[in-house]
């Protein structure tokens, strides 16, 4: 279908550190890095949150990709 096609060109052109669309990292003002995620939908880009770990944000991450999409993108 043309929208998981759209999504994994999409995928591709983003440019991040975390090798997880919509996953990047953080530099907070104390020092800390943190790992905020976000999906863009139909409606718009929504944030997922931020996160202390990787782990928890590319969790979070797929997700709100089967709940907005109906699929994972591959890695």
């Amino acid at each position: 279908d043309n929208s998981q096609e759209k999504f994994e060109k999409q995928k591709s052109e983003e440019k991040n550190t975390t090798g997880v669309a919509g996953v990047y990292e953080r530099l907070r003002k104390d020092g800390v890095i943190v790992y905020r995620a976000s999906i863009a939908t139909d409606k718009g880009k929504i944030n997922l949150g931020t996160f202390y770990t990787l782990e928890d944000a590319t969790a979070a991450r797929k997700a709100a990709e089967l709940k907005y999409w109906g699929f994972n993108i591959v890695e």
